[in-house]
């Protein structure tokens, strides 16, 4: 089979250990609000506010556990409003990103790198992507059954169990008159 679901997303934060700490207080463990598709990635209660100049975003969602990396990742809009400069990238290619400030309830972080525009991706089980003959990191094209083509870069992120599930933000999801849970095809 290869339609998959879509999830739609918004903006949100990926955070380190340290940075959870500065952000909320030492040895801080972040609320579960609501498991994602895999039972491991979660929506935490928390929010914390990004800040670049004179410019904020309040309420932007972290999306635990904590990472290895803290990752921002924004909308199209978002960047305009804070005057970011940044590009579609795969989730982790934080090479050459700008920064901003990160404001949670007990301190701040001044972020050097790590705020992107995340290209669409799929999160494909092991099993259905060896069915389907696919590679992790690939890039496929994804297919609506009525509007036709929606993306031609979309990025493969082979996952051992949970459920498959697209990735795409609410923005480009806009563009396309799309909701969650509809189905594209693989291809």
């Amino acid at each position: 089979m290869n339609k998959v679901k879509l999830g739609i997303s918004n903006r949100h934060a990926h955070l380190t250990r340290e940075h959870i700490d500065k952000l909320f207080g030492k040895s801080y463990s972040l609320n579960v609000k609501k498991y994602l598709m895999d039972k491991e990635n979660f929506a935490a209660e928390e929010t914390v506010i990004l800040k670049k100049g004179d410019f904020q975003i309040e309420n932007v969602r972290i999306i635990g556990p904590e990472r290895l990396r803290t990752q921002i990742e924004i909308l199209e809009s978002d960047q305009k409003y804070l005057d970011i400069e940044s590009s579609r990238r795969d989730s982790g290619d934080l090479k050459e990103t700008p920064g901003l400030t990160i404001i949670g309830p007990k301190g701040t972080v001044e972020l050097c790198e790590g705020v992107i525009l995340a290209r669409t991706h799929i999160h494909l089980i092991e099993e259905e992507a060896r069915k389907l003959g696919l590679i992790n990191k690939k890039k496929v094209k994804l297919m609506h059954p009525k509007k036709g083509l929606i993306c031609d870069d979309a990025t493969l992120c082979i996952i051992k169990d949970g459920s498959s599930q697209i990735h795409m933000d609410k923005e480009e999801a806009k563009k396309f008159d799309l909701g969650n849970d509809e189905e594209l095809i693989i291809s």
